[in-house]
Parts: structure tokens; sequence; C-alpha cells
């Protein structure tokens, strides 16, 4: 998510202030029949899964302990209020933060925390399959 507003250290950028006025409208990522959909909201990749290590306060990627954690609105807007007053260089230091994420993290959480606030989720389930899992399970059947 993150990633769609470049690699910089996004907080002290004007595009970044634009892209604050509307996150959930900032791109093609998201749809109008999101409100209509299932109520379990589920997040995967680079964003959700690293912020399913730092709720947990890992300090290492732990597969096992990441998928299906949950992630609640409160401890979204937590971190979005941490990561997003840390220069990027802080955010480097993190352990659970992958090198080359530091940069693109606050965006991608910042759209998880409005997207959550605008359709009225609670929690956000984390899931490490991805879109390959899906294509193998449907083969399998």
């Amino acid at each position: 998510m993150g990633d769609r507003l470049g690699r910089h250290d996004a907080a002290r950028d004007a595009a970044w202030r634009a892209f604050q006025r509307d996150p959930v409208g900032y791109g093609p990522f998201l749809v109008p029949e999101l409100a209509e959909a299932g109520r379990t909201l589920v997040g995967l990749a680079g964003t959700v899964s690293t912020l399913g290590a730092l709720v947990q306060g890992l300090t290492h990627y732990d597969r096992e302990r990441i998928h299906h954690s949950v992630l609640t609105a409160a401890d979204v807007a937590s971190w979005c209020d941490r990561l997003a007053a840390e220069p990027a260089v802080a955010r480097a230091r993190r352990p659970a933060i992958a090198p080359g994420r530091e940069d693109v993290i606050v965006g991608g959480v910042v759209v998880l925390k409005e997207t959550m606030a605008r359709f009225s989720f609670d929690h956000c389930v984390v899931s490490e399959a991805d879109l390959l899992d899906g294509i193998a399970a449907s083969i399998a059947n």
C-alpha cells in the first residue's frame, strides 16, 4: 500500500499532505463495493505483516505468530501515530521493519487506518497467505 506514495520520507512532503486528506481515495486499490463485502477485513503483504510483528513486539519474522494474528483499530492508530512521528532512519532501526520498508510503511498504515475507519472495521486479520496460495488452492480443488 505505502509503495504507491513512492520511496521517500513522506511525512515531510507535499504529496504526503495531499494523501493524508483522502488516503482511501488515493489510488485504485480500493473499490466502493468494500462497504458491501463481508464484515471480516483480512489484510496481507508488507504493511499488514509488518504491523502484526510490531504489535507483537517481534524482533524477527515469525510466520506462525504473524499469520492469523489480529490488529485492532486502536493498534493500527497507535502505530500510525508512532511511525509517522519518526524519520525514516529511526523506522529503519526497528527490527520488525524489513530493510527498504522504512520509507513506505507510514503510507500503508495510514491507508489501513483510514480504510478501517471509513468502513467501520474494528479489527483486521493478518494473513501470510497470498494470491499464489489462492491460485494453488483453486487448482487443487
